[in-house]
Protein backbone atom coordinates (compact mmCIF):
# COMPACT_ATOMS: atom_id res chain seq x y z
CA UNK A 1 0.00 0.00 0.00
CA UNK A 2 0.96 3.70 -0.83
CA UNK A 3 -0.14 6.59 0.52
CA UNK A 4 1.83 9.90 -0.66
CA UNK A 5 1.70 12.96 1.60
CA UNK A 6 2.85 16.30 -0.08
CA UNK A 7 3.59 19.81 1.14
CA UNK A 8 0.58 22.44 -0.03
CA UNK A 9 1.71 25.58 1.63
CA UNK A 10 2.66 26.58 5.81
CA UNK A 11 2.37 23.89 7.42
CA UNK A 12 -0.78 22.00 5.46
CA UNK A 13 0.50 19.10 3.98
CA UNK A 14 -2.53 16.71 1.86
CA UNK A 15 -2.17 13.12 1.76
CA UNK A 16 -3.30 10.83 -1.18
CA UNK A 17 -4.38 7.08 -0.81
CA UNK A 18 -5.87 5.97 -3.85
CA UNK A 19 -9.24 8.15 -4.44
CA UNK A 20 -9.40 9.61 -0.86
CA UNK A 21 -7.30 12.70 0.65
CA UNK A 22 -7.14 13.91 3.99
CA UNK A 23 -5.75 17.38 4.59
CA UNK A 24 -3.69 17.85 7.93
CA UNK A 25 -2.03 21.13 9.50
CA UNK A 26 -0.77 23.07 12.20
CA UNK A 27 -3.16 26.24 13.09
CA UNK A 28 -0.86 29.33 13.28
CA UNK A 29 -3.44 30.88 15.73
CA UNK A 30 -5.80 32.76 13.58
CA UNK A 31 -9.59 32.68 14.49
CA UNK A 32 -10.40 32.40 10.72
CA UNK A 33 -7.72 29.78 9.79
CA UNK A 34 -9.51 27.33 7.14
CA UNK A 35 -6.58 26.39 5.60
CA UNK A 36 -5.40 24.05 7.87
CA UNK A 37 -6.44 20.63 8.91
CA UNK A 38 -6.34 18.52 12.02
CA UNK A 39 -2.80 18.17 13.77
CA UNK A 40 -1.60 14.96 12.42
CA UNK A 41 -1.24 13.61 16.14
CA UNK A 42 -4.87 14.43 16.57
CA UNK A 43 -5.52 12.72 13.12
CA UNK A 44 -3.12 9.84 14.60
CA UNK A 45 -5.57 9.24 17.52
CA UNK A 46 -8.59 9.85 15.38
CA UNK A 47 -7.45 7.09 13.05
CA UNK A 48 -7.54 5.02 16.29
CA UNK A 49 -10.86 5.67 16.92
CA UNK A 50 -11.99 4.94 14.02
CA UNK A 51 -10.52 1.58 13.72
CA UNK A 52 -11.75 0.60 17.27
CA UNK A 53 -15.07 1.71 15.80
CA UNK A 54 -14.55 -0.46 12.91
CA UNK A 55 -13.87 -3.62 14.62
CA UNK A 56 -16.89 -2.85 17.15
CA UNK A 57 -19.12 -2.24 14.51
CA UNK A 58 -18.19 -5.34 12.26
CA UNK A 59 -18.76 -7.44 15.47
CA UNK A 60 -22.31 -6.11 16.37
CA UNK A 61 -23.40 -6.84 12.42
CA UNK A 62 -22.52 -10.26 13.12
CA UNK A 63 -24.37 -10.34 16.65
CA UNK A 64 -27.49 -8.66 15.52
CA UNK A 65 -26.16 -5.43 18.05
CA UNK A 66 -27.57 -2.30 17.66
CA UNK A 67 -24.81 0.30 16.65
CA UNK A 68 -26.03 2.88 14.40
CA UNK A 69 -25.16 6.35 16.40
CA UNK A 70 -22.06 4.10 17.91
CA UNK A 71 -19.44 6.49 19.35
CA UNK A 72 -15.99 6.15 20.26
CA UNK A 73 -14.39 9.12 22.47
CA UNK A 74 -10.55 9.15 23.31
CA UNK A 75 -8.46 11.45 25.77
CA UNK A 76 -5.22 11.02 25.17
CA UNK A 77 -1.89 12.17 27.28
CA UNK A 78 1.52 13.45 26.00
CA UNK A 79 4.71 13.77 27.15
CA UNK A 80 7.47 16.29 25.45
CA UNK A 81 10.39 14.18 26.34
CA UNK A 82 10.56 12.85 23.30
CA UNK A 83 7.30 14.39 21.88
CA UNK A 84 5.03 11.14 21.80
CA UNK A 85 1.35 10.14 22.89
CA UNK A 86 2.07 8.16 26.09
CA UNK A 87 -1.90 7.10 26.97
CA UNK A 88 -4.89 6.90 25.25
CA UNK A 89 -8.80 6.20 27.14
CA UNK A 90 -11.05 5.09 24.21
CA UNK A 91 -14.88 4.92 25.58
CA UNK A 92 -16.87 3.25 23.19
CA UNK A 93 -20.68 4.25 23.69
CA UNK A 94 -23.55 1.97 21.78
CA UNK A 95 -27.26 3.34 21.29
CA UNK A 96 -28.23 0.76 23.33
CA UNK A 97 -27.23 -1.72 26.29
CA UNK A 98 -24.96 -4.81 25.71
CA UNK A 99 -26.42 -8.04 26.42
CA UNK A 100 -24.02 -9.54 29.23
CA UNK A 101 -22.47 -12.25 27.23
CA UNK A 102 -21.47 -9.86 24.79
CA UNK A 103 -19.47 -7.08 26.29
CA UNK A 104 -16.27 -9.23 26.55
CA UNK A 105 -16.05 -9.86 22.60
CA UNK A 106 -16.81 -5.82 21.79
CA UNK A 107 -13.92 -5.40 24.42
CA UNK A 108 -11.53 -8.38 22.90
CA UNK A 109 -12.07 -7.10 19.48
CA UNK A 110 -11.52 -3.39 20.06
CA UNK A 111 -8.07 -4.66 21.14
CA UNK A 112 -7.45 -6.29 18.46
CA UNK A 113 -8.29 -2.97 15.65
CA UNK A 114 -5.00 -2.54 13.37
CA UNK A 115 -3.56 0.49 14.71
CA UNK A 116 -3.90 -0.59 18.11
CA UNK A 117 -2.02 -4.08 17.21
CA UNK A 118 0.52 -1.70 15.42
CA UNK A 119 1.10 0.17 18.34
CA UNK A 120 1.64 -2.61 20.81
CA UNK A 121 3.88 -5.25 18.29
CA UNK A 122 6.09 -1.76 17.84
CA UNK A 123 5.95 -1.26 14.47
CA UNK A 124 9.01 -0.25 12.68
CA UNK A 125 9.10 3.59 11.02
CA UNK A 126 12.02 3.38 8.60
CA UNK A 127 13.01 6.95 7.39
CA UNK A 128 15.17 7.90 4.52
CA UNK A 129 16.20 10.63 2.53
CA UNK A 130 15.64 11.82 -1.02
CA UNK A 131 15.47 15.07 -3.12
CA UNK A 132 14.54 15.66 -6.35
CA UNK A 133 17.29 18.53 -6.66
CA UNK A 134 21.11 17.91 -7.40
CA UNK A 135 22.90 17.77 -3.94
CA UNK A 136 25.22 20.68 -4.09
CA UNK A 137 28.77 19.38 -2.46
CA UNK A 138 29.62 20.57 0.74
Amino acid sequence: MNITVRHDQDMRFIAQCGDYTVVTGQANGDDDDQNNGMWPGQLFIAALGACIGGYVATFCHRHDIDYEGMSVELDYQNSDSPSRVVAVNAVITLPEPVPEKYRQGIMRVAQQCYITQSIEHKMQVNVSLSSSIKQIPD
